[in-house]
Parts: C-alpha cells; sequence; structure tokens
C-alpha cells in the first residue's frame, strides 16, 4: 500500500512538472507577435481660404475681411487684433475680437456697416 501511495505521488509529480515544462516552453519563451502595419499618421487638414463675399465668416479672405479688421480696430478696440492685424484673413483672432465685443461670427454687410459707423 504504502509503495502504491510512492508510486501515484511519484507519477503525479512528473505529469504536474511536465505540464509546467510545457507551458514554460511554449507560453514564457514565444516572443509577442510584431505589428507589421505601418503606423498611421495624422495630418492636418490645410486651411482653405473662401472669397470675401458676404457672410463673411471663418476662412473667409480679401478686401471686405481687410475692411472689418480696420473698423474693429479704429471703431471697437484697438488692441483687438494684436497678433496678425489687418491682415485681410478671417482667422480665430477676428472671430474672437467680434464675438468678444458682442458680435456675431458670421458678419453680413449690415452688421460690417453696423461696426463702420460705432
Amino acid at each position: 500500500m504504502k509503495n502504491k501511495k510512492i508510486l501515484f505521488a511519484s507519477v503525479s509529480f512528473g505529469i504536474a512538472l511536465i505540464a509546467f515544462l510545457i507551458y514554460w516552453f511554449v507560453f514564457r519563451t514565444t516572443k509577442p507577435k510584431q505589428n507589421n502595419n505601418p503606423p498611421v499618421k495624422k495630418t492636418k487638414q490645410p486651411i482653405v481660404w473662401t472669397d470675401d463675399s458676404f457672410p463673411l465668416h471663418l476662412y473667409s479672405s480679401g478686401a471686405n475681411v481687410t475692411v472689418l479688421q480696420n473698423a474693429l480696430l479704429e471703431q471697437i478696440n484697438p488692441n483687438c487684433l494684436p497678433k496678425h492685424g489687418a491682415d485681410g484673413k478671417f482667422g480665430i483672432e477676428t472671430q474672437t475680437a467680434l464675438t468678444a465685443n458682442g458680435f456675431p461670427s458670421s458678419i453680413d454687410q449690415a452688421t460690417l456697416t453696423q461696426i463702420q459707423n460705432t
């Protein structure tokens, strides 16, 4: 009886050792798969400046935008366009100057006249 218990314990230990070694060599020594896909590059979309027809809005450009910016600088606040000034491009700075002074971010001809006459 004692020999059967020793034999059973030895066989069980042997099976457990073999299972552990298989696990170790199969799962621990294999390298993770490499991703062969090239990384996706994120690119910024270019800004497309549109003509200066009314209504003037973000990314409009031209003579009417310059008139608007000069009116903002002369009539509203001479410091409202500190970075770009009256460059003829309706960018974030112009939009911020308009909304900070209570005007809409899209300007029609009547609103431009109102700004000029302020």
